[in-house]
């Protein structure tokens, strides 16, 4: 079995996995579906103050936390961009990672968004 690590995008929250989370969890897997500061669960502590750094910290504490020595990293949107600060950091220990509708903000600034 394998341990899964899920990072929701900026205009939603963990609860935007339960369904994929159960189901995985159904087949015998753990799952850590990561809300991130001041966002989803904790968007009530939003503060213009948090940045990128702070998520990936997160990502990596959330990490520690479950226990994870080897696992599945997932992003979706603005999680692509977490996920991929996270795998600088961790990347020896992700055994493969999956981007969902990345937020690419270098090609977002050439096609002039």
């Amino acid at each position: 079995m394998a341990d899964y690590v899920l990072v929701h995008g900026a205009w939603c929250g963990a609860w935007c996995y339960e369904q994929l989370a159960d189901e995985l969890r159904g087949a015998g897997h753990r799952v850590v579906a990561v809300d991130l500061p001041g966002l989803g669960a904790d968007a009530a502590r939003f503060h213009p103050g948090i940045t990128l750094g702070d998520h990936i910290a997160h990502v990596e504490a959330e990490v520690a936390r479950a226990g994870f020595d080897r696992f599945v990293l997932v992003g979706h949107s603005y999680g692509g961009m977490v996920i991929t600060g996270a795998a600088a950091r961790l990347g020896a220990r992700i055994d493969r990672w999956s981007m969902s509708m990345p937020s690419c903000p270098a090609m977002a600034s050439r096609c002039g968004i």
